[in-house]
C-alpha cells in the first residue's frame, strides 16, 4: 500500500519535470518566433536543469507531493503560487548573481515563469481531478470493526484521490448488518465474505482483528491466497496512510518487532554526524541574529537573556536545555504556557513564531544531549504524570530528543491534553520505527515550511 502512495508521488514529480522543460522549449520559441537549434537548447537546457533541481525541493517543502493535500482548492493554488513565486526569485539570483552562468535570459525567465505557471496549474488541475474521480481505486475489505476502522473508512471516502475504497466490513459479532453511520457495507457472514472478494475485485484485506480462535476465517483466508490479494495489518495500513501509529492498536511485542533501529551503530554514527554538520551550519550562519535578538530581549523586558531549564533525554536522562527568554519573570508562576499567555513578551511572540527563540539548542545538539530531529524534550515533572495515565509514553525517550520532529511537521496542532499527547506520542512512534537519514532530511526540509508558514510567507 505505502508503494501505491509512492509510486503517485513519484508519477506526479515526473509530471512536473517534464512540465519544467517544456515551458523552457516553448519559452525558447516564443522568444526566438522559432524552434531552437541543439546548441541553443542545449545551452539552456542544461543552466536551467540547476535551477529544476531546486525548484522540486521547494515544491517538496511547500508540501506539492503530500497526497493528502492533492485537492482543486484554493489552499493548493495558494501553495503552487507561493511555491512558483519563491522558485523564480531563486533563479533571479541564480542567473544574475552567479558569475559562471553563460547566460542572462532576461526575456527567457519572464517568459518561463509565465508558461509554466499556466501549465503547471492546468496539470495539477487535471492530476487532482483524475486522482478523484478517474484513477483506479484499490478496493479494500476488512476483517474486524473498531473506531480505527470507521475512520479509515471515513478518511478514504472524504479523500478518493489517495486510491482506496473500502468495500465491505466482516463482522461476525453483530446481529443485524443495518449500518446506520452510511460509511461502509457490513457482513457477518465468512462464506458470503468470500464470495464478495472475487465480486468486488478485492485487492487488499484489512486485519482488523485476532482471528486465531477462528478457524472458519482463518480456513477461507487460506482459500483465498489463489486469488492473489494482499493481506495487511489494520497498524500497518493506519500507520502509511496517516503517519502515525495507532496506540490502541499496539503491544509491546509491536515495540519488539519494529524498533530495531535503535541499537544500529552505523545509523547512529550517521546521525550523529549529520547533528553535528547541521548544527555548525545553523550556528555560524544564525550568529549574527543572536546578537541582535539578545539586545532586543534585554531591551524589552528585564531578565537573562536564556531561558534555562532541566528536560529529560535519551534514556531519561536529565540535561540543560536552552531557549531565548520570551516571557517576563516578574510574576511569572511557571505554570504551562497558554494561548495569548500575557507573561509572553512582544519580541517572546515573534520568537516563538518564527522559532528563532530554538535556535539555542544547537548547542545541546553539539554537546550530545540532543539531536537535531527527534521527540521534543519534556519537563521531568510532565514525563512522570504522563508516564501513568499515557502507556508506553516512556518508549519515547530510548532516543536522543530534538529540536524539529515528525509531530512538528505533521500540520496538526496540538495542545497539551492528554488526548493531543497521545498523538503526539503516535507520531514519535512512527518516527522511531521508521528512522534514516532520508526521513530525517525530509523531516529538516518540512521543518522549513513549518517556520514559512509561521510567519506568514
Amino acid at each position: 500500500m505505502t508503494n501505491q502512495l509512492k509510486g503517485k508521488q513519484i508519477s506526479i514529480l515526473i509530471g512536473d519535470i517534464v512540465v519544467m522543460y517544456s515551458a523552457l522549449y516553448i519559452a525558447l520559441v516564443v522568444r526566438n518566433f522559432n524552434f531552437p537549434d541543439t546548441f541553443m537548447l542545449g545551452n539552456h537546457a542544461l543552466m536551467f536543469t540547476y535551477n529544476i533541481a531546486v525548484w522540486i525541493i521547494f515544491f517538496y517543502i511547500a508540501g506539492l507531493y503530500n497526497l493528502h493535500l492533492a485537492v482543486n482548492n484554493s489552499r493548493f493554488i495558494e501553495l503552487s503560487l507561493k511555491s512558483i513565486i519563491s522558485c523564480t526569485v531563486f533563479s533571479i539570483g541564480f542567473f544574475y548573481i552567479y558569475p559562471s552562468t553563460s547566460i542572462a535570459p532576461k526575456t527567457i525567465l519572464a517568459l518561463y515563469f509565465s508558461i509554466f505557471l499556466i501549465l503547471h496549474l492546468i496539470y495539477r488541475y487535471l492530476i487532482n481531478q483524475t486522482l478523484k474521480t478517474r484513477a483506479p481505486k484499490t478496493n479494500i475489505a476488512v476483517i474486524g470493526d473498531s473506531k480505527q476502522v470507521r475512520s479509515i473508512a471515513s478518511l478514504t471516502k472524504k479523500k478518493p484521490h489517495l486510491g482506496y475504497c473500502i468495500k465491505f466490513i466482516l463482522d461476525e459479532t453483530v446481529v443485524s448488518t443495518q449500518n446506520k453511520e452510511n460509511i461502509v457495507e457490513i457482513i457477518n457472514n465468512s462464506k458470503e465474505f468470500e464470495k464478495k472478494l472475487i465480486k468486488d475485485n478485492i485487492k487488499e484485506v484489512i486485519i482488523a482483528q485476532n482471528f486465531n480462535n477462528k478457524e472458519n476465517i482463518k480456513q477461507m483466508l487460506f482459500r483465498c491466497l489463489k486469488l492473489n490479494i494482499n493481506f495487511i495489518s489494520i497498524i500497518e495500513f493506519y500507520e502509511s496512510l496517516l503517519g502515525r501509529v495507532e496506540l490502541d492498536l499496539i503491544n509491546k511485542t509491536w515495540f519488539l518487532e519494529n524498533f530495531n533501529r535503535i541499537n544500529n551503530s552505523s545509523y547512529n554514527l550517521l546521525k550523529r554526524i549529520f547533528d553535528v554538520l547541521i548544527s555548525l551550519i545553523i550556528f555560524i550562519i544564525s550568529f549574527p541574529l543572536w546578537i541582535i535578538v539578545a539586545i532586543l530581549i534585554k531591551t524589552e523586558s528585564t531578565g537573562p537573556i536564556f531561558f534555562i531549564d532541566t528536560r529529560l533525554g535519551k534514556n531519561e536522562k536529565p540535561f540543560t536545555l536552552f531557549k531565548f527568554r520570551t516571557m517576563n519573570i516578574i510574576n511569572n508562576n511557571q505554570r504551562p504556557t497558554e494561548a495569548k499567555d500575557p507573561r509572553i513578551t512582544k519580541i517572546g511572540k515573534y520568537l516563538r513564531k518564527t522559532r528563532i527563540d530554538e535556535l539555542p539548542q544547537v548547542l545541546s545538539v553539539l554537546k550530545g544531549d540532543m539531536s537535531i530531529i527527534g521527540p521534543r524534550p519534556e519537563r521531568p515533572k510532565l514525563v512522570s504524570e504522563l508516564k501513568k495515565v499515557i502507556p508506553f509514553y516512556n518508549i519515547r525517550m530510548l532516543i536522543k530528543p530534538g529540536i524539529t520532529g515528525w509531530d512538528q511537521i505533521s500540520g496538526e496542532y496540538h495542545s497539551p491534553s492528554q488526548t493531543d499527547t497521545i498523538k503526539k506520542l503516535e507520531h514519535d512512534f512512527f518516527y522511531i520505527k521508521n528512522m534514516s537519514i532520508y526521513l530525517d532530511i525530509s523531516i529538516l526540509l518540512k521543518t522549513i515550511r513549518t517556520v514559512l508558514n509561521s510567519t506568514g510567507v
